[in-house]
């Protein structure tokens, strides 16, 4: 996972729109340096999401993901995992961010997948999210 992208202002937030380019961009120089994803910023600094699936992260025992307001989409799985009370929703800004313990991504094609490391920093994979993604398993068959 490279370090949080900064994406353009004035680009769409929180929408399913064809309006991918930025994602899509972040996403393909996220490939070519080896990694799997990565996290995109608002230009104030604040976490949006994955170039192509929502972000959680455990932030002081507390798991979050960033508000429809800071631009995370109104998917279906991130509408799982906020149902079951497992996260809440609010801004999350850059020193919160590199103060994340554990961290995970969802998106209809992956369900729900453990992010080992952001930037540089690697991060343990939770037993919380292990168990959540295998509860998820359960209820997508």
């Amino acid at each position: 996972m490279t370090a949080p992208r900064i994406v353009p202002p004035g680009y769409p937030r929180g929408l399913k729109s064809g309006a991918y380019w930025a994602n899509a961009d972040s996403y393909a120089r996220a490939r070519a340096a080896g990694r799997d994803e990565a996290l995109l910023a608002n230009p104030d600094g604040t976490l949006r999401s994955a170039c192509m699936a929502n972000a959680f992260v455990r932030i002081d025992r507390r798991w979050l993901t960033p508000s429809a307001d800071s631009g995370a989409r109104a998917g279906t799985v991130r509408a799982w995992v906020l149902d079951q009370g497992f996260a809440g929703e609010r801004t999350i800004d850059g020193a919160e961010l590199a103060s994340a313990d554990a961290a995970f991504l969802t998106n209809s094609w992956i369900g729900i997948e453990p992010i080992g490391q952001i930037g540089e920093r690697p991060i343990m994979a939770s037993e919380e999210v292990i168990e959540l993604a295998a509860a998820f398993d359960l209820v997508d068959e």
